[in-house]
């Protein structure tokens, strides 16, 4: 358990020296780019214009004054002159149109979505953008939501690496703790009987309990530490720059009290279970077993549990009945 505190300082740290830096940099674009869409851009295309302006003006002059002097080709002159504005017109345009490319060209591809975005757009956005099938979007769950692979594989999505192996942590400290809970004085007694042996069968109600309110307590610990839905709703807002910036700081707020709430429940674990282990030294190896067993299982059951998420969705997407819009939010409460 100390350990595991240990480890959950060490990534805190890091997440305040790089991954919150990270996170700024990424909204800080977000943010940009919308205010390119909405207010910049038609700002340099003003200043381009007035530009362009200014230098037919003083061509104008310098005209005017060709054309006054006796001793040149005037006619010759102001017609070389009036291509030169031509050209210099077109060139700016040029100039204009291409920089407006450039916007547009970064806006679809900032708008393009990852996999993690993807499992997780509205179904109308679905039904246009996601053509994946089956089994991509089964790896894309694998890859996003399973509690190890997610933590310590990279994958392309905008939840930071350092909160996710703080979460792994959580999660067995979690398991620990509450298996520590269901060791009863019957439990106690039912070792002795056994005369110290292993009771899978005895223990197995248990350890299915434990992993079920275990998930449970992990599911509204993740809402706190995870903000890929954030993400994708400051992605979405472009239009609006104040939720763009309420979004941002709810983040901050939802990660401040992640690491308070989680740090104060650890401090408590590891003094339970160090009372525990203490009070009952020869009982910490079925303790041990049990927590094992337990956390094995939460790791194996998203292999299974993924696969009716992908069912439903990949169903809804390919019929075209508008009531299925109803089972697509149902995949994604399951995924």
């Amino acid at each position: 358990m100390l350990s595991i505190i240990l480890i959950y300082l060490i990534d805190l740290l890091y997440y305040i020296i790089s991954g919150y830096k990270k996170l700024n940099e990424k909204i800080k674009i977000l943010i940009k780019q919308s205010k390119s869409e909405n207010g910049p851009n038609r700002f340099n295309l003003i200043n381009n214009n007035n530009y362009i302006k200014k230098v037919n003006k003083k061509k104008k002059q310098k005209n005017k004054k060709n054309i006054i002097n006796p001793n040149t080709n005037s006619s010759n002159k102001v017609i070389e002159l009036k291509d030169t504005n031509n050209l210099g017109l077109k060139e700016n345009n040029k100039k204009v149109q291409i920089d407006n490319k450039k916007i547009k060209n970064e806006s679809k591809i900032e708008m393009k979505y990852n996999n993690s975005e993807f499992n997780i757009i509205d179904y109308e956005e679905a039904k246009k953008l996601d053509k994946r099938g089956y089994f991509d979007y089964y790896i894309s769950l694998i890859k996003t939501r399973h509690p190890l692979i997610s933590s310590f594989l990279p994958n392309n999505d905008n939840s930071s690496k350092a909160i996710k192996i703080c979460l792994f942590f959580f999660s067995f400290a979690l398991a620990f703790i509450v298996n520590a809970f269901f060791f009863t004085d019957e439990t106690m007694h039912k070792i002795y009987e056994d005369e110290g042996i292993f009771n899978f069968i005895y223990n197995l109600p248990k350890i299915i309990y434990s992993t079920i309110i275990s998930s449970i307590i992990d599911i509204i610990i993740k809402q706190l530490a995870l903000y890929e839905t954030s993400i994708l709703d400051i992605k979405k807002e472009k239009k609006d720059l104040n939720k763009a910036n309420k979004t941002k700081k709810n983040i901050l707020i939802k990660l401040v009290l992640f690491f308070i709430i989680s740090l104060v429940f650890l401090g408590i674990f590891w003094f339970y279970i160090g009372c525990f282990c203490a009070t009952y030294p020869k009982t910490q190896i079925y303790l041990l077993k049990d927590t094992l067993i337990s956390f094995s299982l939460s790791l194996f059951l998203p292999f299974i549990k993924f696969l009716l998420p992908c069912f439903i969705r990949i169903k809804s997407l390919k019929d075209s009945d508008k009531c299925l819009k109803c089972l697509y939010n149902i995949s994604k409460i399951l995924q």
